[in-house]
């Protein structure tokens, strides 16, 4: 199974929600940073993907669950543009039709919940975090012992 996070990355940037770390922007419109695993201290207007571990895999099947909580934090003040773009995320996201990403079959993503202010940081950027359940039939490795459906 690729990274999921990577996936999701790969699936934002393509929406054109932010650009990756190195990346150049898909339009010069996108001004939000997409970090992995970690939300950095600065650009102020990030996305962090982070992996929150999910439901237990399938023991037979090659399927698995697993969640997502993603960060959005805009820029000082900039609490509409903020929102809108957590607004973005989850447009982009939420009921994304089955695909294959990164070599693994992606079923579905679900949101767990709806987006959730978290209020302003030190820097007076405010925050939101959404939470998304995947269903994931990952590609299969000489390792497994499940079995593909």
């Amino acid at each position: 199974m690729s990274d999921y996070s990577v996936g999701i990355k790969d699936i934002l940037y393509a929406a054109d929600i932010g650009n990756y770390a190195g990346s150049a922007p898909v339009s010069p419109a996108t001004v939000f940073e997409i970090h992995i695993s970690r939300l950095p201290a600065e650009p102020n207007t990030a996305i962090a993907i982070l992996e929150t571990g999910g439901k237990e895999p399938n023991p037979k099947w090659l399927v698995d669950y697993p969640s997502i909580q993603i960060i959005v934090r805009g820029a000082p003040n900039g609490y509409a543009a903020g929102k809108q773009k957590a607004t973005d995320v989850k447009d982009a996201l939420l009921g994304f039709t089955s695909a294959d990403v990164n070599g693994d079959r992606w079923t579905c993503i679900n949101m767990l919940g709806d987006i959730n202010n978290l209020g302003y940081d030190s820097n007076n950027c405010p925050m939101w975090s959404l939470n998304f359940s995947l269903v994931i039939c990952p590609a299969a490795s000489s390792l497994t012992n499940r079995q593909p459906l």
